[in-house]
């Protein structure tokens, strides 16, 4: 299947290995095209960002896809590079990549607002019904009646709940919403269930969580940070889409400094390409 994948290159010789960019539920690879990729070009990484099947511009359907056929489509992309790349997932692309780095070690690996490793759905349904039971008793039934979890952000106010601060611009929510597409109900409920634990110290590790976000909040995230051994940094003033919001500039700015740090910690010439 020849998904699609977008690449920025650097104007400059490249800084280390290349950055994947995996994105999240009812998204593409177009989340990253918007703000982080062309960022991080400009700071001197090469970027790509793939599109899972059924999502952005890639063929298939995400309709009855389970996680492992997600992992199959960032882990098929990473295996085509050139040189093993640093993975960067967004909320269930965290899950993704976890599972990629518990298979195998990579350059760097960064959990951006990722679905706590305990699962998360549950606790956040509950915060969501507490705060408004009708709009939930809504929501459930449009899932369970299209089988397909698009309802959850199928509209601005939902987006917003779900993805973004409060800061956001009304016009900025709608046009991401617009984009947002459904997703597979199977891999809502297969993220129910804990995640893969990475061995600790294969892969440097940074989980970066949102002040904001309204699906998993930092105090989860900090317990995920510790279960998998990661740094952990969060970003104050962000909603769950990290990359897209407000914040989007201090989020990547946290992710670049980590990276350089990491990657002079390993080696004087940077993060090291792994073979």
């Amino acid at each position: 299947m020849a998904l699609e994948v977008l690449t920025l290159e650097p104007d400059r010789p490249a800084a280390g290995p290349p950055v994947l960019f995996v994105h999240g539920s009812w998204h593409g690879a177009w989340c990253w095209r918007e703000r982080w990729m062309p960022h991080f070009a400009e700071h001197g990484h090469t970027v790509h960002a793939v599109s899972l099947r059924g999502h952005g511009g890639s063929p298939g359907t995400y309709r009855g896809a389970h996680i492992l056929d997600y992992v199959a489509d960032a882990g098929s992309v990473a295996d085509g590079l050139q040189v093993k790349p640093i993975l960067a997932g967004h909320s269930l692309g965290g899950r993704i990549v976890q599972h990629l780095l518990a298979a195998s070690a990579y350059p760097a690996a960064v959990l951006v607002a990722p679905i706590p490793t305990g699962g998360a759905f549950q606790a956040s349904m509950l915060r969501r019904a507490a705060a408004s039971p009708a709009d939930v008793l809504r929501l459930v039934l449009e899932v369970l009646v299209s089988r397909d979890a698009g309802a959850m952000v199928g509209t601005p106010a939902r987006a917003r709940y779900a993805l973004f601060s409060a800061d956001l611009r009304d016009e900025e929510v709608r046009r991401h919403c617009e984009r947002l597409q459904g997703d597979s109900l199977a891999v809502h409920w297969e993220v129910m269930r804990p995640a893969p634990l990475p061995p600790r110290g294969a892969t440097p590790l940074l989980l970066l969580a949102a002040g904001r976000d309204a699906l998993f909040p930092v105090a989860a995230q900090a317990a995920s940070a510790r279960a998998l051994g990661a740094d952990f940094e969060v970003v104050p003033g962000s909603g769950h889409d990290i990359m897209l919001d407000v914040a989007w500039r201090e989020g990547a700015r946290l992710v670049l400094d980590w990276l350089a740090r990491a990657g002079s910690s390993r080696a004087p010439g940077g993060i090291l390409p792994l073979e």
